[in-house]
């Protein structure tokens, strides 16, 4: 049996890495202690999978087929895609996924009525 050990959230924006040096100091210092933060926190629960949930919809869908949401069930995942570099300013990386997590959650979603576009490569 699963255990859910947190739920955080953080800032989601191109800026905050790309070109986070035009905002105050204040901002700045403040966006920055938040992720300080959560990285701590990630660090003392020690979870064994991350859920991520993220606005990526013009990156991996056209305007006139979004879903309300898509389920990534690829084993790994590499980024930042080519036409965000410049925005993003981050390393390229690349992390594991969770095939069969993503699955599960596609297929009991269904079964309680909630149906997620779901996706090997996003």
């Amino acid at each position: 049996m699963a255990k859910l050990i947190a739920t955080l959230g953080v800032a989601h924006a191109p800026g905050v890495t790309g070109w986070i040096d035009k905002a105050p100091q204040a901002e700045q210092d403040a966006v920055l202690a938040g992720y300080a933060e959560f990285g701590r926190r990630m660090v003392a629960l020690k979870p064994d999978v991350v859920i991520g949930v993220a606005n990526d919809h013009l990156l991996n869908f056209p305007m006139d087929n979004l879903p309300d949401f898509c389920v990534g069930t690829g084993d790994a995942w590499e980024g930042p895609a080519p036409w965000f570099k410049g925005w993003l300013n981050v390393p390229d990386y690349k992390i594991s996924g969770h095939r069969e997590l993503a699955r599960t959650l596609v297929r009991e979603s269904a079964k309680a009525g909630i149906n997620h576009a779901f996706a090997d490569q996003l």
